[in-house]
């Protein structure tokens, strides 16, 4: 198999061409020469990329041609006759509801191509223009390989924004010339006009009750573990003994042939995981359980100086990566054909509190009383939080009234970011007048409409799809291991069944997470469905801890700043932050986001050495 130079190894990547004599010209170019193929009906080009076996279910029937490239719920026999009653790839919306699993999608009738990825962006898709054809593709660097074009440094300098860049600045492609196609539309591809993007997903109504969604998260989150465990052979699963991973490690414990749990140790003072993981394995006697033991679990920042797997833009967990990729290190390759997370369960299962914004519109009354219950949680002032309530400004008027304090020190935490549009994003102190003038720059051009009319469905969405986006990452570095890795959570058909719920009824100030208590009842033990804590992620310790024991590896990546000769930060000054004993302003989260951009640069260069577009 021919891999892409710094490509993933064993992840599935792909482009595809339209059914046109001339597009053979663009199969011929060095970047794609060698490369497994599909074709058309025709002979041409179809499909150019790398796979492994079994990461492509494709059907035909008709005029119609679907392809499937990932994991998912349907067999080749079984999508051949899904789609046998379908003529045009207009009509694969009515197949959409019929699968499950993380894949992207492509289509071919007689009349074009059409290409998406996944509605959270576990699965992403990226447009180029090629002469005079329009390419798609699953990876954006190998579009810029095509085209012969560089990084884009305005979109690095959108990277440093912390605690992220607001949508439509997140998740752009860091290549010039490469756009991506939006997680909710697909890219019609036609041989004689140019591409267009339809929109093929609009968020549900959001107006079922608890008792009326709990049914549907259950038969999609069992349908999204079936998939994942479809085929047969072992399966592993991270279990925290919290509502995301254990009830997708029950479930999986009912299907997969075999399941080895993974559990990492307490994440700091307080951490009651331990507790939740030995009751949860109490009711799963079959499953065999690795435990990273106390203190072995890498410190945040480890290896970070460390060249890595090489993706197709900065990875914004780098300061975790060592965490991530011990489990492929603790997990036999061969005790696991793929490995389950409870990722994207934060971001589906609860609305962001900014849908009380919503609630104080049609329902007064329940919004003040679940105002009360966060209030004496946050401790948020009184007038601070009616104040938030009462802020009537459209989302392109919040982003414009944040864009002139993108520099300043982030404001005191308070009821406005959790309850309006969402947290103003800041640049780091050591961001340049350039990274501020190229963040000016690309919002101007953008367009500032919100992914739903309502705050508390934006909000969610844009977190969902952070999160989506992460996970392919991430996945990309587990597959390189050597252990592929799934998120049910994520699955499309399990977003839209969380969604579909009311706002306030699947987020509360006195119930933690009661979709899903209400969804694995009968599944899970009495008491893990009735957890009110939640612990995981890494303590603030233990960040400062691993900045201090790799202080050295952080320096290394302040020597020669590639960010600095970009022009974006000032390597004085970041050297000085990476060398304190404390970070007086800004978190360690921004200098995460910083030093994922100088060591992604840094990985690139191998392969980068085509012009650079400011």
């Amino acid at each position: 198999m021919t891999h892409l130079p710094g490509s993933v190894h064993g992840e599935a990547w792909f482009v595809v061409l339209p059914d046109h004599a001339a597009a053979l010209a663009v199969s011929h170019v060095p970047a794609l020469a060698g490369l497994q193929r599909v074709d058309h009906s025709s002979g041409r080009p179809w499909l150019l990329g790398q796979w492994r076996d079994g990461a492509i279910t494709c059907a035909e029937a008709g005029p119609l041609r679907v392809a499937l490239i990932g994991y998912c719920s349907m067999t080749e026999a079984e999508l051949t006759a899904a789609i046998r009653p379908l003529h045009t790839v207009h009509d694969v919306d009515r197949l959409l509801p019929r699968l499950s699993g993380a894949f992207h999608l492509v289509a071919a009738d007689p009349d074009g191509v059409r290409v998406q990825g996944t509605l959270s962006g576990t699965c992403r898709a990226f447009r180029a223009r090629a002469g005079r054809h329009d390419l798609v593709a699953s990876r954006s660097d190998v579009l810029a390989r095509v085209l012969g074009t560089g990084i884009d440094d305005r979109q690095i300098a959108v990277r440093l924004l912390s605690p992220a860049a607001p949508h439509p600045l997140q998740g752009q492609s860091v290549w010039s010339g490469v756009q991506a196609v939006p997680e909710d539309a697909y890219l019609h591809l036609r041989a004689d006009r140019p591409a267009t993007t339809t929109t093929w997903w609009h968020p549900p109504a959001a107006d079922l009750s608890l008792a009326e969604g709990a049914p549907r998260l259950r038969n999609a989150l069992s349908a999204a573990v079936a998939a994942a465990v479809r085929g047969g052979g072992a399966r592993s699963c991270d279990l925290s003994g919290g509502l995301d991973s254990t009830p997708v490690c029950f479930l999986a414990a009912r299907l997969a042939d075999r399941l080895t749990t993974f559990s990492f140790p307490p994440a700091g003072t307080g951490d009651d995981d331990p507790y939740w993981v030995k009751t949860a394995l109490a009711a799963l006697p079959d499953v065999e359980a690795v435990f990273v033991p106390e203190g072995e679990a890498p410190l945040p920042f480890a290896g970070v100086s460390t060249s890595g797997t090489v993706i197709d833009e900065p990875y914004p967990g780098l300061e975790d990566r060592a965490l991530l990729l011990d489990v492929t290190r603790r997990l036999p390759h061969h005790s696991s054909g793929r490995h389950l997370t409870g990722h994207g369960g934060d971001e589906v299962l609860e609305c962001m509190l900014s849908y009380l914004h919503d609630l104080a519109r049609t329902r007064p009354r329940l919004a003040w009383a679940h105002l009360r219950g966060y209030r004496a949680r946050h401790r948020w002032p009184l007038r601070d939080s009616l104040a938030a309530l009462a802020d009537r400004r459209s989302y392109r008027q919040w982003f414009a009234a944040a864009l002139p304090h993108l520099t300043e020190a982030p404001p005191p935490e308070s009821p406005t970011e959790h309850l309006g549009w969402g947290q103003a994003p800041r640049l780091p102190s050591w961001a340049t007048a350039r990274a501020v003038d190229a963040v000016h720059s690309l919002a101007e051009e953008s367009p500032w409409t919100p992914l739903a009319a309502q705050r508390g469905q934006h909000s969610t969405l844009e977190a969902v799809r952070f999160s989506g986006r992460a996970t392919r990452l991430d996945g990309w570095l587990m597959t390189d291991s050597g252990l592929p890795m799934a998120a049910p959570l994520l699955d499309d058909r399990v977003v839209e069944a969380c969604l579909a719920v009311r706002p306030h009824e699947r987020t509360t100030p006195w119930h933690y997470k009661p979709l899903m208590t209400e969804a694995m009842r009968g599944l899970l033990p009495h008491e893990l469905l009735h957890r009110t804590t939640k612990g995981g992620g890494v303590a603030e310790e233990l960040w400062y801890e691993g900045l201090r024991r790799h202080r050295n590896e952080l320096l290394a990546l302040t020597e020669e700043s590639r960010l600095a000769a970009r022009g974006l930060i000032d390597a004085v000054a970041l050297r000085r932050m990476c060398a304190s004993s404390f970070m007086p302003g800004p978190s360690p989260h921004a200098l995460a986001l910083t030093l994922a951009c100088e060591a992604w640069l840094r990985d690139m260069e191998p392969a980068a050495g085509r012009r650079d577009d400011a």
